[in-house]
């Protein structure tokens, strides 16, 4: 009795290495796959250097890449492409997808839904009762933790691939953590086409899903534009990382625009929460001025 029962323990630890082999083997290809695709879409799209957008970050004594597409000519803009191909943590860039997510797989029922503040000390900002749309707009670290936690780790995985948002690394030791601290990267070419797929609905979510994102995203009217995006900071060793991802409809044409930041000459925290999405109107004004 004991030989049977032990070639079968044997036959089932192997059958699980064979599954946990092919499971990786999967896992590396559609990252493989995934990181080709953005690096084609990236080199295959005609790149101008553009110098005044390096003008505008000096002036702040910042430093870093505005990287701006007009998806109208097909065309990049940056001061510094070699940058804006290097990974970065997301910071609260990362709520678009984690947005997703939540819309998507209904961990949120609807945009009512009220996200319970626990009653526990965080920021002044953060100390109340959000939507979903109210946690967006003023950054609420802790209420997205909740979604993630929710989520779960593996669920988690399954939807960043199935909506192709690359560079996440965690487990569950760090599912509330991941976009903030740790081996996470995304460049600001992968926002950039991360965003692109999200406006022309190429991803595999609900029409709803798309409407309520739309919505959540606005950011500000201007003259001859709407503004969607989010900003973002993260400290990663001694690099203050700051971010604005978003887009700018004209009515005719789509700009995308990914700002990456970090300290320079200026360590001024309150310039450094302005700059990202100034430097990003600076460079989506530019390129609209363009003929």
């Amino acid at each position: 009795m004991l030989r049977p029962m032990l070639q079968a323990q044997l036959c089932q630890l192997m059958e699980e290495r064979l599954f946990n082999m092919k499971y990786h083997k999967f896992i590396f290809l559609f990252a493989f796959l995934l990181i080709s695709r953005f690096i084609s879409f990236a080199q295959n799209t005609k790149r101008v250097d553009y110098p005044d957008f390096q003008k505008y970050i000096d002036s702040l004594g910042f430093k870093g890449t505005i990287l701006i597409l007009d998806s109208e000519k097909e065309i990049f803009y940056s001061n510094d492409f070699v940058w804006a191909e290097k990974g970065f943590l997301p910071a609260s860039t990362f709520k678009i997808p984690n947005t997703l997510n939540a819309l998507e797989n209904k961990i949120i029922p609807d945009l009512n839904y009220v996200i319970k503040w626990d009653g526990n000390p965080r920021r002044k900002i953060w100390e109340s009762d959000f939507t979903l749309a109210e946690a967006y707009k003023v950054s609420c670290v802790p209420c997205y933790q909740e979604i993630a936690r929710k989520t779960g780790d593996e669920r988690m995985h399954d939807f960043l691939r199935k909506i192709e948002y690359p560079g996440m690394r965690f487990g569950k030791d760090k599912l509330d953590v991941f976009w903030l601290q740790g081996e996470s990267r995304i460049s600001a070419f992968q926002q950039i086409a991360f965003l692109q797929k999200l406006v022309n609905k190429k991803l595999d979510l609900r029409n709803e899903t798309f409407t309520n994102m739309k919505q959540i995203m606005f950011n500000e009217h201007f003259a001859n534009f709407d503004l969607y995006g989010k900003t973002g900071w993260a400290i990663d060793g001694e690099y203050n990382i700051g971010w604005f991802v978003g887009y700018a409809e004209t009515g005719s044409n789509t700009i995308y625009v990914a700002t990456n930041i970090t300290f320079g000459e200026s360590k001024n925290e309150d310039d450094f929460i302005t700059a990202r999405k100034y430097l990003a109107l600076k460079g989506i004004e530019e390129i609209l001025t363009l003929k």
